[in-house]
Order: C-alpha cells, then sequence, then structure tokens
C-alpha cells in the first residue's frame, strides 16, 4: 500500500458480521467531533477512540505492531522503487499487468475495459422513454399539444363533480418539453403541431442532468409597472417525464414527482451564477382553494399587455401574468377523493367496488400520463382576465358582474364553488 498523503484506506478481510456496536460508536464520534468544531471559543478535540490499556492488550497489541511494520517495511521498498523510476524514465514494471490482473480478480472487478458511452439525440432519448410509457407512442404524443386541450365550458365542469380528486394550476407561458443531455446541453421542443421536433436552445441558460426530461413552462417574472417595468425568465417545472434515463418517476404521483422537482432545483440553481436560469416548480392548488387563490390576483398594468391580473411570487415585488388555468386530475378511475366528516380527514372511496381507505391504494396512482391525458384548459379572453379581478375588487360591496361572451365566466364557477362542502 503505498500513500503519498497522510490519508490510509483499511480494507477487511473477513470481516465479522456483528459490527453493529461498533458502527455506531465510530458515528457517535463523528457527530462529536462535528459537535467540538462547531464551538469556536473552546479548542477541544478527541484524543482517543479506545483506552490505551485495552490496545496493548494481547495478542492484539503484537498483531497491530506486526502489521503496521509490514506495511511500513512494504512502502519504504515502494517508495525506494518510485525513486528509481523517476530519476530513470526507461525503466519498466514487468509485473504491473500479472499484479493488476490479480488484484482484478480478487476484487471481482471486471477485467475489460469500460466503454465511452453513446453520446444519444435528444430525439432518441425521448423516443425510447415515450416508448415505455405508451403502448400508442404516435397517438399519445397529440396530448402533450396544448391545443388539444379539453376546454373548459360552462356545460363541462368535471372537476366540480370531484373536487377532491383535481387540481389546478396557472398557465403563465409557452410550454416546452426540455430534454438534458448533460450540463448545459439542453434541447427543446414547443410542443405544437403532430411531430416532436427537437431543437438546442443555447440561450437557455441551466443545466441538466443527462436524460432528464422536463416538461417546463418558460415564465417571464416581472417588478414594477409601465415603462419601468423589468422583467426575467424563470424556468418554472411542471411535471417530471424523467431524471438521468431513470424513468420510474414518471410512473409515481404528482405529489411526488413535485417533491423531487424540488429537489432538482435546489441541487441546479446557481444563484451566485447571475448568467443562469432560476429554476422553480410550479405550484398547484385544490379545486376547493381555488377562490382563495384568485383572491390574491392583483390587476397591474404589464409593458406590452396592458391592465392583466398578476400573481406575487416573492415579497419583493416581483409577480406573473397568468393568461388561464389548467385542471388535471389526480387520481385514476374509479378511485375518488372525498372529505370524512367524521374524522375530519380525505379518504379514498372506489365507487365501483365500495372500498374505501384512508391511505393511498396503489391502484390509485395516476402517472404521468394518465394526469396529461385528463387535462382540461380555461384560457381567458383579455376582457375576461380584466374581470376577474374586477369581481375580487367589487365582492366588497356585495355586487356582481357578469361577463359577456359564450366561455366560461368566473362569476358562474364562483358560484358552483361556493357550494362545494370542503
Amino acid at each position: 500500500m503505498l500513500s503519498y498523503f497522510g490519508s490510509r484506506y483499511v480494507v477487511c478481510r473477513s470481516l465479522k458480521e456483528d459490527k453493529q456496536s461498533v458502527n455506531q460508536y465510530l458515528f457517535f464520534i463523528n457527530e462529536t467531533i462535528h459537535e467540538l468544531r462547531q464551538d469556536e471559543e473552546e479548542e477541544k478535540d478527541i484524543l482517543e477512540v479506545v483506552p490505551n490499556n485495552l490496545l496493548q492488550t494481547e495478542p492484539f497489541y503484537t498483531y497491530i505492531t506486526d502489521s503496521n511494520d509490514s506495511i511500513g517495511i512494504n512502502q519504504i521498498i515502494a517508495l525506494k522503487k518510485l525513486k528509481y523510476f523517476v530519476k530513470n524514465t526507461n525503466l519498466q514494471e514487468t509485473r504491473q499487468a500479472a499484479l493488476r490482473n490479480k488484484c482484478l480478480q480478487l476484487w471481482e472487478v471486471p477485467t475489460v475495459p469500460r466503454e465511452a458511452p453513446v453520446d444519444r439525440t435528444a430525439k432518441e432519448i425521448f423516443d425510447n422513454c415515450w416508448k415505455k410509457l405508451t403502448r400508442r407512442p404516435d397517438e399519445d404524443i397529440s396530448l402533450f399539444v396544448s391545443d388539444n386541450f379539453k376546454d373548459v365550458k360552462m356545460e363541462s365542469l368535471p372537476f366540480l363533480l370531484d373536487p377532491n380528486s383535481w387540481k389546478w394550476c396557472f398557465a403563465c407561458g409557452r410550454r416546452f418539453l426540455l430534454v438534458g443531455l448533460g450540463r448545459n446541453r439542453i434541447h427543446s421542443w414547443d410542443m405544437r403541431g403532430q411531430r416532436v421536433s427537437f431543437f438546442p436552445r443555447s440561450e437557455l441558460q441551466i443545466e441538466l442532468p443527462k436524460g432528464t426530461i422536463l416538461e417546463v413552462e418558460i415564465i417571464p417574472e416581472m417588478s414594477g409597472e409601465g415603462r419601468a417595468q423589468r422583467q426575467i425568465n424563470v424556468v418554472y417545472i411542471m411535471d417530471v417525464i424523467a431524471i438521468s434515463h431513470d424513468m420510474s418517476y414518471a410512473m409515481k404521483p404528482l405529489k411526488e414527482r413535485l417533491a423531487v422537482a424540488e429537489k432538482l432545483c435546489k441541487v441546479l440553481n446557481k444563484p451566485c451564477q447571475k448568467q443562469f436560469l432560476t429554476l422553480k416548480v410550479k405550484p398547484y392548488y385544490r379545486v376547493v382553494d381555488m377562490i382563495s387563490t384568485f383572491g390574491d390576483l392583483r390587476l397591474r398594468n404589464c409593458k406590452g399587455l396592458g391592465d392583466v391580473p398578476t400573481l406575487d411570487v416573492s415579497h419583493d415585488e416581483w409577480f406573473i401574468a397568468p393568461i388561464g388555468v389548467i385542471f388535471c386530475k389526480v387520481l385514476l378511475e374509479p378511485w375518488q377523493l372525498h372529505f370524512s366528516q367524521s374524522s375530519g380527514r380525505l379518504y379514498f372511496f372506489n365507487y365501483k367496488t365500495n372500498k374505501s381507505s384512508f391511505e393511498p391504494p396503489r391502484e390509485s396512482i395516476s402517472p404521468f400520463l394518465s394526469v396529461l391525458a385528463t387535462r382540461h384548459i380555461w384560457r381567458w379572453l383579455p376582457h375576461m382576465s380584466r374581470d376577474i379581478c374586477d369581481i375580487e375588487e367589487e365582492e366588497e360591496n356585495h355586487s356582481r358582474k357578469e361577463l359577456v361572451g359564450g366561455s366560461l365566466t368566473w362569476s358562474v364557477l364562483r358560484s358552483k364553488l361556493e357550494s362545494i362542502k370542503r
């Protein structure tokens, strides 16, 4: 064993199985060292882990002494040998290959050298993932396209029949499917048309692990009003399909996928490097909280948009301007989520078998593809988006404003939401 630094490596042969107490003790020592380093006023340290009298008992003491002497002698020989090889570059070690093979054989490590990974294109990475997620890859690809989302109409409001099984979020900007090829090599599809075409996005200053596929919105966050208004683009993650070629995330519930997205943002964001865009996770809300959430909308004058409803996203006056609402169902049929008046908790109910459970059944989990297939969109028209905020302001005077046009109005939707019991 040759080491040029203060570090040493221990390889245990025939390690005893009953080692839990030793592990716990060493972990306790490590925690104690960490705590002592936190206290800058007192200079304390651990001087011994095992008492000296125990270390000097036989036969352990003789074994350790002989082992250290043997290692030291071998190290001296290796260092002398290294010295001669440095002085004479023509020297060759003929036993190096044989020694390497013996070590690899002992450690059960393959002797075949590793091959460089195949550098796949964004389209190949997506196609490979998509074919494993669906049996109809060519047909189901249309589910991504916003124009194919089902429009929310006054005569069709499925999220009101089972409100606890649905979530919603504000639609705020252009949606993209991002594929990471490693570091800042990002390709995107704008989710338009029936053909998937990925293009490099060199101007999109973010980094993603290779084989990561995310559904995102690129949203301008604004500060101030009128001419003095500032804008910065922020990448909001709407959903996770794969991370580092791991497609198991697409089969998890939406709540877990968003939790993974939160961790991903924490790892990838670089607040000290201003050239990189910020990654955030799109907030999803419950249907029963829609009225209170809409109460947070404020009418602001935005450059190029006029007076539009806006939503604060931070405490320092930064906000976004929603252009609609996207609804999605997070439970598979025939499962529903109901509120128990007796226990004060939500429970899962199967209306076909009449089975109920407080814990989420495995068969009720709605994976990425199922959530995507249930999306409905409520597109705001210019006059409608302004009136959404007017309704909130006029409510203090107990007056209500009806909107013109054949689309769903906030006043109608609000009255239906008020009738829902939590």
